[in-house]
């Protein structure tokens, strides 16, 4: 009977309607070199009701312009692992909000959201946004249908992607790896609710926010 109740507890936070609420996670996705980090920015200070969710990482800190818990929280790779296999254990409500949500491996190190830093936004009643992978979006997408807001931004061509990553890659097989998920990626947004291309962040940006208005509205 314990067992059994541990059980549900772990289940509960998984119920879109007592994770989101009313909300909806908005999701900025696309691939390398599109411009979506940009776009989250330009939304983040143009409306005080969303909030970045920060994600979970085992990618090196940048100590010059990242601050933890900020723009992630930095974890080793082993409690990032740790944290994988919380899923299958009975666990208190409590407990299963530190739970990743969804996770995924890019470039060689892991990203993962949490429960708990879901419902810290979705309970203050703000809407959480973050700027996600195109295969973390999809697997959220499929599991919470009613409440993942996927948005795809793609450059206005592959040429334009691949200057961007040029900028980023520290080497010519981490180019070649980024492009080759480049060209995976960018296939995928039929998948997706809406599409924008990324000419300008204010241009793309203004277009974005005039869609999330009017889910919004929609869902009132």
């Amino acid at each position: 009977m314990e067992q059994r109740t541990l059980k549900e507890n772990r289940d509960v936070l998984m119920d879109e309607n007592i994770l989101f609420g009313d909300k909806f996670f908005i999701e900025i996705s696309g691939p390398s070199g599109a411009g979506k980090n940009s776009i989250m920015n330009w939304l983040l200070a143009k409306d005080s009701r969303f909030k970045r969710a920060v994600s979970r990482t085992t990618r090196p800190q940048d100590f010059t312009k990242e601050t933890q818990g900020r723009d992630y929280y930095f974890d080793s790779k082993e409690a990032f692992l740790l944290r994988t296999q919380l899923s299958e254990l009975p666990l208190t409500v409590h407990e299963s909000r530190e739970r990743f949500l969804e996770w995924e491996e890019v470039h060689g190190n892991y990203y993962g959201m949490t429960i708990r830093e879901i419902m810290r936004i979705t309970e203050s009643g703000w809407y959480p946004i973050n700027d996600v992978d195109p295969f973390g979006t999809l697997k959220l997408k499929k599991r919470f249908p009613n409440k993942i807001l996927a948005l795809f931004i793609a450059p206005p061509s592959r040429e334009i992607a691949l200057e961007r990553i040029q900028k980023r890659a520290r080497s010519g097989d981490d180019l070649t790896l980024r492009m080759e998920r480049y060209d995976r990626e960018i296939v995928m947004q039929d998948q997706f609710d809406k599409v924008f291309i990324n000419h300008s962040i204010e241009d793309t940006g203004k277009e974005v926010y005039e869609y999330i208005l009017s889910i919004i509205e929609k869902s009132v």
